[in-house]
């Protein structure tokens, strides 16, 4: 987490931050001449925020970024009649909502923002608690079984020693 008092931070595609607000060097002299906001963009920044800025703003701007790199631009992740949307934090089936506990939740979107790919065991641990949860709990293969009793027994792979994956229902090679 940043700690420092930055007024104008760019993050990159390669995950650089560049700072335009440290009063001396290259980029602080082009953010003085041509505006802060064009020198990040030119220099590879994907969004601009300027202070005095909300936390929930920048926290939106973070989640618009993540949806763009993962190929979302919508808020909604979509694997056949699975909907979760992301902004308001529903789950439909077919339309109809899904209760999931926060947990469940959590799983289920980490799965679909990495739809097509095996996502481990571990990592999804390591996406859903803390630092010091006991990583020999079974917890991750509950929430695993109680969502495909919602929404469905194929809904989500079991890749046996590797971890789960969750695909659209039309794509081959599911089993």
């Amino acid at each position: 987490m940043l700690t420092a008092n930055y007024d104008v931070l760019g993050l990159l595609p390669d995950d650089k931050i560049l700072d335009l607000g440290c009063g001396f060097g290259r980029h602080a002299f082009e953010a003085a001449r041509r505006g802060a906001h064009v020198v990040a963009l030119d220099a590879g920044a994907d969004d601009y925020l300027a202070k005095p800025f909300q936390s929930e703003e920048l926290i939106a701007r973070l989640r618009a970024l993540i949806r763009r790199a993962s190929g979302n631009s919508s808020s909604e992740l979509i694997a056949g009649g699975v909907r979760l949307d992301t902004r308001s934090g529903r789950v439909t089936l077919d339309g109809e909502p899904v209760k999931l506990t926060a947990q469940e939740y959590k799983l289920l979107s980490y799965l679909l923002h990495h739809k097509g790919k095996v996502v481990s065991r571990t990592e999804l641990i390591e996406h859903i608690y803390d630092q010091d949860f006991d990583r020999d709990s079974n917890t991750i293969e509950v929430f695993v079984t109680r969502i495909r009793k919602k929404l469905g027994p194929d809904v989500i792979t079991t890749i046996r020693g590797l971890g789960y994956s969750l695909d659209d229902p039309a794509q081959p090679g599911r089993g």
